[in-house]
């Protein structure tokens, strides 16, 4: 039976409001944070695969395999219009994963993006970007916030250790069913 500890719960709580925090403020800090943490809990899964036995251990495995594959998936989808070799994954609108088709979702639920005249810096309120151009109006860029080039790698991200997670307590029930098996 599944079971979480109120200490698991609290922990759980706090890494989904760290992740709705930094995919709603997605930047270059927060892509570094969350790949550094990302990357610090796979060492540790790493280390307790090769070092501790039984249920932690079946645990660590579970997560550092699933981490690291859906990991690898992600970065080795290549985008044939992308010239410096990036993945297909990390643009919402053209991304093939049922992962990244939800962080579409996400993205638009977040986005604050506005249209900006270049010339002068101000927001254009009410910008048709397919109706006509004025002579005005010849300078407008769309400013995307969150932009999706800092976004889409944070939600990847954090895919990866949910689903690590996910995959850490499946081998771990995995582990106590057989526990279980050999002991009656």
């Amino acid at each position: 039976m599944f079971r979480i500890s109120l200490r698991e719960l609290f922990a759980l709580v706090a890494v989904v409001a760290l992740a709705i925090l930094s995919l709603k403020y997605a930047s270059d800090a927060w892509v570094a944070i969350i790949a550094g943490m990302a990357m610090l809990a796979l060492f540790a899964a790493f280390i307790v695969a090769a070092v501790d036995r039984g249920e932690r251990q079946a645990f660590a495995i579970g997560f550092a395999l699933i981490m690291v594959s859906y990991g690898l998936i992600v970065l080795n989808m290549p985008d044939p219009h992308d010239r410096n070799g990036g993945t297909l994954e990390f643009d919402h609108w053209s991304g093939r994963l049922p992962t990244t088709r939800l962080l579409r979702y996400v993205h638009q639920a977040v986005d604050r993006s506005q249209w900006i005249d270049t010339t002068t810096g101000q927001i254009i309120a009410n910008h048709d970007s397919h109706g006509p151009t004025t002579s005005g109006q010849s300078s407008v860029s769309l400013n995307e916030i969150p932009r999706r080039d800092q976004f889409m790698p944070i939600g990847h991200l954090w895919w990866g250790i949910l689903l690590g997670y996910i995959g850490g307590c499946f081998a771990q029930f995995v582990y106590m069913r057989r526990a279980q098996q050999r002991e009656s």
